[in-house]
């Protein structure tokens, strides 16, 4: 799931991390997928990123995470998204 590939790239680092050093690493994910560094993740730029490989699932999520639909995500967006995902992962364990 994509989702999943992306939680296992934010939530490297211990089992329960400290919320600051999460979201720091929330911030190098987005950093990363945002390849212009306009401060924006477009759909193109998250479904090019390394660890995407369900182009659809990937349009799906960014839908999912683009919560004023403007088709770009702010870090706030990301992260809100991110987190989202981390605590559905964890209710379904």
């Amino acid at each position: 799931m994509l989702a999943a590939l992306l939680l296992l790239a934010i939530a490297s680092n211990a089992d329960d991390p400290p919320k600051s050093k999460k979201k720091s690493s929330i911030e190098d994910v987005f950093k990363r997928i945002d390849k212009n560094s306009d401060s924006k993740v477009t759909l193109d730029e998250f479904k090019a990123h390394p660890g995407i490989k369900n182009k659809d699932a990937a349009a799906k999520a960014f839908k999912a995470a683009d919560a004023n639909a403007d088709g770009s995500l702010t870090l706030s967006e990301f992260r809100d998204w991110a987190e989202k995902m981390a605590e559905r992962r964890e209710r379904d364990k």
